[in-house]
């Protein structure tokens, strides 16, 4: 009995280290804008979650955890992506800058914005549809994604295959956001929850 408890404790944790992702990659690999330092919460990352290719449906979304601007949420990242990988949808988690670490209004909007147009210019390596990336989040970051979504812009037309994407994202999901300190620092959003199936990247 105890043999068994003790396999079954390691299969468990094997799994465990096993689902956990090793290819985070940083958003901007000069450096970026405004960055106060070079320390891990000045280096923005995204972290892919890819469905099984049975189930790959192209789709794919950009999770941006909540923790009122002060931290990440680890629950409302990895959690997420996975989930959505059930359902075909490849799952992309967002490490955005944070009021925390000495950050303001707009440079987490600069890396949610980043993070969509890297998936989409890296549509291809993925298996993507380039027309098909949304965006999500909770609490602090469900504030984030919907200010991407009303506050967004075409993309400089410049030999840049991640500035000349757009970052409007196809469609979005936010939970209600809590007030904070920095979340009233950014420009306020439409509304805490937006659905928009009205635009079509061309």
């Amino acid at each position: 009995m105890k043999i068994y408890f003790i396999m079954a404790a390691f299969l468990g944790c094997l799994a465990s280290v096993q689902a956990q992702p090793i290819n985070s990659f940083q958003l901007w690999p000069e450096g970026a804008p405004g960055a106060l330092g070079k320390e891990d919460k000045d280096i923005p990352t995204l972290t892919p979650y890819l469905p099984d290719p049975g189930k790959a449906t192209g789709a794919a979304i950009v999770i941006c955890p909540g923790g009122g601007y002060g931290m990440l949420a680890p629950h409302e990242g990895g959690q997420y992506a996975r989930f959505l990988n059930e359902y075909g949808i490849a799952g992309f988690v967002l490490k955005y800058r944070l009021g925390s670490g000495g950050y303001r209004h707009p440079a987490m909007l600069q890396d949610a914005a980043r993070a969509v147009r890297t998936v989409r210019a890296r549509a291809r390596e993925w298996k993507l549809d380039p027309t098909h990336v949304g965006i999500m989040g909770s609490s602090a970051g469900g504030h984030l994604a919907s200010t991407l979504v009303t506050h967004f812009d075409a993309g400089r037309l410049i030999q840049t295959m991640w500035s000349s994407a757009k970052a409007r994202a196809r469609t979005s999901a936010s939970c209600a956001t809590r007030s904070s300190p920095w979340a009233n620092s950014l420009t306020k959003a439409r509304g805490t929850t937006s659905w928009d199936r009205t635009h079509r990247p061309s």
